[in-house]
Parts: C-alpha cells; sequence; structure tokens
C-alpha cells in the first residue's frame, strides 16, 4: 500500500528548524527492563546554526512527591543526571533504569504493562548558555527543579536551549511480548538537491512493529525547506507497513541543511531517519 501525504500549497514554518531543535528521541530497546544491561537512547538533536550543543539527560519517576530517582541516586547523581556534549546529528548514550522500579513493575498486572511513568528528559543548550549544566558538572546543583523541569526554563534565555522528554516502556514482561521500534527506509537516491521553490515527493517503506492506531504517525521537519504540517488526519499510518509520500518543499532561499523524518508506531515505539539536503538556484 502506498499512502499518500501531499497537499497542494506549500511547507508550514512549523516544519522548519531554524534554532537548536531535539528532534527525537529514542530508546534501544523500545521496551526495557531495569536489569537491562544493555539499554541506550539515541538522541536526534538538530543544530542549524552550528553553534555546538551540551545536554542533560535524567529519567524522572513522579508518583505526585518527586523524582524516585532522586532517593535512588541520593548518594552518586552522576548516575542519575548525566551531561553529554553534542559530537554528531545523533547522539547515542547508555541508559540506565533504577533497579528500585522492579518492585513496582512485580505489582503490575501484564495488561497494564508496559509502565510509561518514566519520562526521559533532555535538555539541550548551545555552549555557557545554560548555566545549570556547569552547576551539574561540578555538582553543586540544587536536584529539586529536575522534578519539574519545565520550571528550569523561566530562568533560562529563550534562544538556543531545546527541552523535550518521552516516556519510557518499562516492564518485566519475556523479550517476545515486548514493544519493538518501527524502522522507516527511503526508497529514493541520494543526496536531497532541489532548486528554490521546487519541491519533490520523498518515498518511505515502513515497518509499525505493532498493530496501528490513531497515535501511529510519520512527520517530517527540515532545516532548508520543510513540509506540510502534520496533523492525525494527514499523518496517521493505518497498515503495519507499507510506502508513504512526504513531500519536501526547497523553500526560497539557497540554504544547506537536513531533513528529519520521524516515525511513531502508536505503542511507545519510535524510529527516525535523517539526511543532508541543499537547495540552489534555478
Amino acid at each position: 500500500m502506498l499512502l499518500s501525504l501531499l497537499a497542494c500549497g506549500q511547507s508550514s514554518p512549523s516544519t522548519f528548524v531554524d534554532t537548536l531543535r531535539v528532534v527525537a528521541i529514542q530508546s534501544e530497546p523500545a521496551e526495557i527492563s531495569p536489569a537491562e544491561e544493555n539499554a541506550k537512547v539515541n538522541i536526534l538533536l538538530a543544530d542549524p546554526l552550528q553553534n555546538g550543543a551540551e545536554m542533560l539527560i535524567w529519567s524522572c519517576t513522579n508518583f505526585g512527591e518527586g523524582c524516585l530517582e532522586k532517593e535512588f541516586y541520593a548518594d552518586n547523581f552522576d548516575l542519575w543526571i548525566r551531561t553529554y556534549e553534542r559530537e554528531r546529528l545523533i547522539t547515542t548514550v547508555p541508559l540506565e533504569v533504577p533497579l528500585v522500579l522492579s518492585g513496582v513493575l512485580s505489582d503490575f498486572p501484564n495488561e497494564d504493562l508496559p509502565f510509561q511513568g518514566s519520562l526521559l528528559w533532555v535538555l539541550a543548550c548551545e555552549p555557557n548558555v545554560c548555566p545549570i549544566i556547569e552547576e551539574v558538572r561540578s555538582g553543586d546543583f540544587d536536584p529539586e527543579p529536575f522534578s519539574d523541569p519545565f520550571s528550569m526554563l523561566e530562568t533560562l534565555p529563550f534562544n538556543g536551549v531545546s527541552l523535550a522528554f518521552r516516556s519510557l516502556n518499562l516492564s518485566l514482561r519475556p523479550e517476545e511480548e515486548r514493544i519493538r521500534n518501527p524502522f522507516i527506509t527511503p526508497q529514493f537516491d541520494l543526496p536531497l538537491q532541489l532548486s528554490v521553490e521546487e519541491s519533490q515527493e520523498l518515498e518511505f517503506s515502513y515497518e509499525l512493529n505493532g498493530i496501528p492506531n490513531e497515535d501511529s504517525l510519520i512527520y517530517g521537519y527540515a532545516s532548508v525547506g520543510g513540509f506540510m504540517e502534520s496533523s492525525r488526519g494527514n499523518a496517521q499510518l493505518q497498515e503495519e507497513s507499507g510506502r508513504v509520500l512526504l513531500e519536501w518543499f526547497a523553500g526560497e532561499t539557497v540554504s544547506e541543511g537536513e531533513v528529519y523524518v520521524v516515525v511513531e508506531n502508536g505503542s511507545g515505539g519510535v524510529g527516525f531517519w535523517t539526511a543532508e539536503a541543499s537547495v540552489s538556484e534555478n
């Protein structure tokens, strides 16, 4: 099945990435046991201004009294809140889930799993923009704001900062029962090159690795040009696998950047694809 997500007109400004932005967060595996030794998280971080970025990454399981992790890691906050430098478009870091959550998960009936009450947070900042990052590095910081991350934004500048989160899928289920991440594969040649005001249909094949629902979505962003604005009406995937068309608009400016496409299978799995793109004169 080939699903066309095209529309006449031009790209939406909301799909144009012109500043630092966390585009996607993906855990591997998609569903994690607290005993998982090789879990990791892939962060797709756009930096169109090429200023570089620093990141804070932490999890928060909040049952109304702050992050459970704050107590679990009280003797070593370095294991809870970690700092990283953006080295490339996709930054991969280890993911550790507190073992104390094994007891929490064992109380849940199987039909209520995976547990999605643990949030993985990513705060990305251009260098020297967010004092909290240096405070964490030095070990001299207040852990309370990490239970309410949006409160941090009140003390940070508007530009050069991106805060994002994603629910972790946690369970003790056998591996064969766990959620898996979807896959997306381009069906066209690279590189992506267009002249100003042109557009190109980008065809992708996908595997949801799950039963589609109203939250099974595919959408695109770009730091050069853009896509039509996505909504549940025009971005929903209704088959477990198939092909889909997205239209990339080059825009009116000669530039170079990247295109980013994200697919969510609706059960907690995430996949993404990215490539360099350029726009030249007619």
